[in-house]
């Protein structure tokens, strides 16, 4: 059990340590890329007067993937680690994980804000279109917040638990340009993010944290 410890001190800058791919995940940076791409060429008109918030919300959180994956290699000095071939054991861990998480961050959301969000939010959720693009844009969240930022951090402190800690921190600063300053939702955003944090360290893998993140966004 020890070495599957949340904290991985020692651990944590050791290439077999490292957050891993594997080829759920790419397929979930795939078609997100995809989908994101169709829908924004197509257009978002039908979204009203959210149509322009989405629109530059999704091509900002494309962007802000793409820099996570160079960054993570750049800072880390390492390249992607893919696990091309799940077992059952880890296929169970990540099927187990993302249920569990799914239902930790809704329960947190339930209890903190009372299921409220903001009134531009809103009517992006209730169209198919605002639901696949808010889905699209969890997975590159979660390729800068979890696999770029959180990574960097353990790498570089040792500690797991500082890089969950101040991942979170950031993600809710990030989140003040979604939210603005409404404690309830930002409470709700750092809770979220610390359990987001938690599966990914304690897992060793990106694919739970996408899973939950995106199931969040689409519910």
């Amino acid at each position: 059990m020890a070495s599957k410890a949340l904290l991985i001190q020692k651990g944590a800058s050791k290439t077999e340590n490292d957050i891993k791919f594997d080829g759920l995940s790419l397929a979930l940076i795939v078609v997100s890329f995809l989908i994101s791409m169709y829908l924004l060429t197509r257009g978002v008109n039908e979204l009203g007067d959210a149509a322009d918030l989405i629109f530059r919300q999704t091509l900002f959180t494309i962007n802000i993937g793409i820099l996570g994956i160079l960054l993570a290699g750049a800072t880390t000095g390492r390249l992607p680690k893919i696990d091309n071939v799940l077992t059952y054991k880890e296929s169970s861990e990540i099927t187990i994980y993302f249920i569990t998480g799914l239902v930790v961050v809704v329960g947190i959301q339930a209890v903190v804000t009372n299921l409220l969000v903001p009134s531009s939010l809103l009517s992006i959720a209730e169209t198919a279109v605002g639901k696949a693009l808010l889905g699209t844009i969890a997975i590159y969240e979660e390729l800068f917040f979890r696999y770029f930022l959180l990574r960097a951090i353990e790498v570089s402190t040792g500690n797991s638990w500082v890089s969950i800690i101040v991942s979170s921190i950031v993600f809710v600063a990030y989140h003040l340009a979604v939210y603005g300053a409404r404690p309830d939702l930002l409470l709700w955003v750092g809770l979220a993010g610390l359990a987001l944090g938690y599966i990914t360290v304690r897992t060793r893998r990106i694919t739970p944290a996408l899973l939950v993140h995106a199931g969040v966004n689409l519910l």
